[in-house]
């Protein structure tokens, strides 16, 4: 059955189609609202609340390309709803506007099974964590979520160059790095997409 299909017959009221799009997307939502808001109960808040508004509404859905795109679309700004409300007094978030996410890469999330590569996998990590808050979030949902540009420019509410231009100015980081500084820009390429391979 394809997505559209699936969708098609969730929309009708399959349970079966709602439950296959809530086990199968899941663990994405949870890992990627966990990163954003770093709370457990919060990300699992959000979730429960998207599916039953998913479910409710289903009817008055329209056509989609990609489920895991809507989900994590919708589950973004829910997210951050919830986080500007909870810190509605913070008076930067008020003036801005928005709310940046910060994406923290864990160590054990960049899969490197080579004892000899420890060195090597906090040093990427600590690497990663080190890149401003928008180019770390690009990098997550580009390479470890397999998002397209046009895909992470709609969900980070920005456009297509801004994503392209967050990316290059991560890589250009990874250049000067001394870890990094002899690799070309594909083989950086490369490595970002087998790290953060599940």
């Amino acid at each position: 059955m394809t997505e559209k299909q699936l969708w098609q017959r969730f929309k009708e009221g399959s349970e079966e189609a709602f439950s296959n799009i809530y086990h199968t997307h899941y663990n994405v939502l949870y890992n990627y609202l966990n990163k954003i808001g770093r709370d457990e109960n919060l990300s699992n808040d959000c979730i429960q609340d998207l599916f039953f508004k998913l479910w409710r509404d289903r009817e008055k859905l329209g056509d989609i390309q990609s489920i895991k795109f809507y989900l994590l679309t919708s589950a973004r700004r829910a997210i951050l709803k919830k986080i500007k409300k909870e810190r509605a007094f913070d008076k930067k978030i008020k003036a801005a506007g928005y709310h940046e996410t910060d994406i923290t890469f864990a160590q054990e999330e960049l899969l490197i099974h080579d004892e000899e590569a420890a060195e090597l996998k906090k040093k990427i990590a600590d690497l990663l964590n080190s890149l401003p808050k928008r180019q770390k979030e690009a990098i997550y949902l580009k390479y470890y979520e397999g998002l397209s540009y046009d895909e992470v420019a709609e969900l980070m509410e920005v456009n297509y160059q801004s994503v392209v231009n967050l990316i290059y100015k991560a890589f250009q980081t990874f250049k000067k790095h001394d870890l990094l500084q002899s690799l070309k820009h594909w083989c950086i390429f490369l490595l970002l997409r087998h790290l953060f391979q599940q």
